[in-house]
């Protein structure tokens, strides 16, 4: 079995569309999600639309939670929120529809998966802090963590960086994001899982697209935080 890990998609569906016309991604079977459909950018109803119709099994990111919440309390993103991040999540409470929202409330806040007696663990962040980053730098001790929770394979988002350690058979793994790299602009990054005879074999991947459109439209939003607009220009 081959499964596809995405993770940090952010409304970005041109870097979505490059995963999906990746051969790679249509050797895959089913989809993991790691968090993260909405937020920054501005077709998340076109994530979302994806990810039910894949049947994805996902898990509740940081701007997910931020935007259920929202729509809870009134439908209104915070004046912080909006400093920091942009108006992408306003954007997204607009136009997402009932299917959506009630797809991402069902979202848990992490999962246990079990494939052909694998033991898999599902998080946006790290698991061991709630919504913790993990980098690819991180210590031993950090990683010494995780793989004591006795998992065979451990995946999460949320940092926005590619990594897979592996010790004695264990993995943890992090797709990188999809939606918006912080080490590259231009590229979505992600992962393949294949499993097969009782083993896991992990394998990063980026797929390119043209992000000039997306640059010209965030142009158009003269209160977006340039950050924005920046990380899609990155340069490795």
């Amino acid at each position: 079995m081959n499964i596809a890990v995405l993770s940090d998609i952010h409304g970005n569906f041109s870097a979505l569309k490059a995963v999906l016309d990746d051969p790679d991604f249509q050797s895959c079977q089913r989809v993991i999600f790691c968090g993260d459909a909405v937020g920054y950018y501005f077709e998340s109803e076109l994530v979302l639309d994806f990810l039910i119709q894949a049947n994805a099994v996902g898990v509740l990111g940081n701007h997910d939670r931020e935007l259920l919440n929202c729509i809870t309390g009134g439908g209104t993103v915070t004046q912080e929120y909006s400093l920091k991040y942009g108006s992408g999540l306003q954007t997204s409470i607009a136009r997402l529809g009932d299917r959506h929202i009630k797809w991402l409330s069902t979202l848990p806040e992490s999962r246990i998966e079990n494939v052909e007696d694998l033991r898999i663990l599902i998080s946006h962040g790290s698991p061991i802090i709630k919504d913790g980053y993990l980098y690819p730098d991180c210590s031993e001790a950090q990683k010494s963590e995780i793989f004591d929770l006795g998992f065979d394979l451990v995946m999460m988002g949320h940092s926005h960086h590619q990594f897979l350690f592996e010790k004695l058979g264990q993995k943890i793994l992090n797709p990188g994001s999809v939606g918006q790299s912080r080490s590259k602009g231009g590229v979505a990054h992600w992962a393949v899982i294949k499993i097969e005879n009782f083993g896991i074999g992990a394998f990063l991947k980026e797929s390119a697209y043209d992000s000039s459109p997306l640059i010209n439209e965030l142009q158009n939003h003269l209160d977006l935080p340039k950050f924005l607009t920046e990380v899609l220009r990155r340069i490795r």
